[in-house]
This record gives structure tokens, sequence and C-alpha cells, in this order.
């Protein structure tokens, strides 16, 4: 890492036929579309007030009573707009990048395959994210009026990784299965608008282990807010998804295969962690390097430049998606703006142009 100045750290720290393999991305009326509805509670649904924003972590605290405020992590959890008083839940992208000096992201070389084994360490201890759909639970958990039960369903994560086709086909099932679920107070709301909030608090169900403070980011930018966006690819690696709201984006892109992604989780079962893999000589450095192969990046719409992401080189590039073939349309929520249904148009059509 001594080119980098950087020190290595700890990183332990639908399936079947395919119906959108032929969807045409070049008009988004056109593409194959999917509900995904939630099935925490008996009757599951989004906060809509907890939608169309990109949230900022201010800080972590554990125990929740009395521990230590931590706010080492820069964190952005994009959460698009879930449909009011229904039982479908609403796409979200939650992005972690560990706050410190690191070198310009244009002095890091441009591809995964540049990168040591020991800095493939560095960079996936140092970042991680996980995306998919997020509910409400109505199982009556909550213990004031202010309060909800939130749940983060992820078929999409770093390490480690999901079975993501898998995933996706339960959620298409109205199931969510998640053992990330969180007890939501609404701690600040400000403006003249019924609902909305400023900041919120979210512990653990116990209410004991952790906390975490969260607040509103204002839009990027006005000239395209209204309403999100959600796009997949959710068949067949790469998966990618793609949320877009409040003038911002997230995106996550995973290009591990389904066998791959079993070997992974049943070795992170039994305790052999990705530090481990990576440093493991006896396995083919190509192979270890496919462990990694993924990337999440939250940017602004303008542009389409991302601001932070897993990947360090990505920052300050234009997002650019892999491909233009079986993108899905997850959007929970009414009629996006047309400025910003322009801008998702024309950012599929440039992918198809590169292809062709």
């Amino acid at each position: 890492l001594k080119h980098l100045g950087l020190e290595p750290q700890p990183v332990d720290a639908m399936i079947g036929s395919n119906p959108c393999s032929h969807a045409h991305v070049g008009i988004l009326g056109f593409m194959c579309s999917t509900a995904l509805a939630a099935v925490n509670g008996p009757k599951p649904s989004f906060a809509p007030w907890l939608g169309s924003t990109v949230w900022e972590r201010l800080h972590f605290k554990s125990p929740a009573r009395d521990g230590p405020l931590d706010s080492s992590e820069l964190v952005r959890y994009v959460q698009c707009q879930g449909a009011v008083d229904s039982s479908f839940g609403a796409p979200f992208l939650d992005l972690r990048v560990a706050r410190g000096a690191s070198p310009p992201a244009s002095t890091w070389p441009a591809s995964l395959e540049a990168y040591s084994m020991e800095e493939l360490v560095w960079i996936f201890s140092s970042a991680t994210a996980f995306a998919g759909v997020a509910s409400r639970h109505e199982l009556g958990l909550a213990s004031s009026q202010d309060e909800e039960v939130v749940c983060w369903h992820a078929p999409l994560r770093t390490w480690p990784p999901e079975d993501t086709a898998a995933a996706w086909a339960a959620a298409d099932r109205r199931q969510l299965p998640t053992e990330d679920c969180g007890r939501v107070h609404r701690t600040s709301q400000g403006g003249f608008v019924e609902g909305y909030v400023e900041e919120w608090l979210e512990h653990d169900l116990s209410g004991e282990a952790y906390e975490e403070r969260w607040h509103r980011l204002q839009p990027a930018a006005l000239g395209v807010d209204g309403g999100s966006i959600a796009l997949a690819r959710i068949h067949e690696a790469p998966f990618e998804l793609l949320v877009v709201t409040a003038g911002r984006f997230g995106y996550f892109r995973d290009g591990r295969s389904s066998a791959l992604v079993a070997e992974l989780v049943e070795l992170d079962r039994r305790g052999v962690g990705l530090e481990k893999l990576l440093l493991d000589g006896s396995r083919p450095i190509e192979s270890r390097r496919a462990m990694v192969n993924c990337e999440a990046s939250v940017g602004v719409l303008d542009g389409w430049i991302i601001e932070h992401a897993v990947l360090p080189w990505r920052v300050g590039t234009r997002l650019q998606l892999s491909r233009s073939d079986g993108w899905v349309d997850l959007t929970a929520s009414s009629r996006p703006s047309a400025a910003l249904h322009n801008a998702v148009e024309s950012l599929l059509q440039q992918v198809e142009a590169v292809e062709l």
C-alpha cells in the first residue's frame, strides 16, 4: 500500500425464465415492470415521510443509552418514494464509507485488476453498501405515535454477499425476509408540509443495543425534483440497481455469479471472512478478485457525478451502467416529473449507444 499512502486494516469488521430479457431501455414506459410488496406484518406498507429523500447519518452510538458518539463513517441513505397507503415497500440504497485522509481519487488506478490483495482488503474494510426494498412492519411493535418499525430487505450487499436473484424472486412473491429491522422515532419535523420530517432516530428492536441519528439532506437539484425512479437488473449477473430521488442517485452493481455467491455465503457462515479469503495465496488471484467484483456509489443527478463510492477511484467520475438489457422498473410511487424521467432515460440511452 506504500504508493497509496494507506495502512491495511481488518476487513471482517427471478429464478427461472426471464420475462424481461428483451426489455427495451430507450423508453422507460416500455420497460418490464414488477411490483414489490412487503410481508413483514399483517398490513405491510411504507412510511411516506421516509421516502423521496437522501438521509445523512449524524452519529452511531452503542449502547444506545450511554455509548460514545461515533461519526467515523460517512453514511448516505437514498430512499425512494413508496406508494402511500398501499402494501408496497420502496427501493433504497445505503452506502457507508470510512472518513479520513486518503489520496485524491485521480491518483488511484482505475480498475480492480490493478490492486494487490492487501489493497483490496483495505478498500473493502473502509466501505460497505447494501440495497433493496424498505417497508414498515405493522405487528404492533412500535411504542408511540411518533415511532414505527422499518425493515430493510437487501438483495444486494458488498459483504457478505446475497443470493441476489433468489432475494429479488422472494420479493416478487411478496416475501421480504430480513433481520434488519429498527425502531424509527421521528424527532424533528419542519416546514409547513404535513408529515415532513427533518430528523429521526433509529434503535434496535430492544431499544438498548444501538442508536443512529439521521438528518434529511437538502435536494441537490431542484430542477428535477419530483418523485423517484428505481430500476434494476434482477435476473442475472451483473445485477444492478439504480435509485434516483431528491436530485441524487444511488447505484449498486454486483458481477459475482450465483455459484460464487453460494460458495462465499457458505464460507462466511463457517466464519471464513473476506480478509482471510483475499489473502489466501492457495487460491488463484483471479478468483480472489472475483470475490469483490461489486461496487456501490452515491452522487448528484446533475451530470451523474459520483460523490461517494465503495471503489475510491469512482469518486468524481460520471456514473456508467453496465448493461442496457434486462432492466425492470421497480418504481413504487406515482409518476415522476418529466425532467427526472428524461434525465434517467438519457443515461440509459447512453449505455445503449455504447453497446451499438
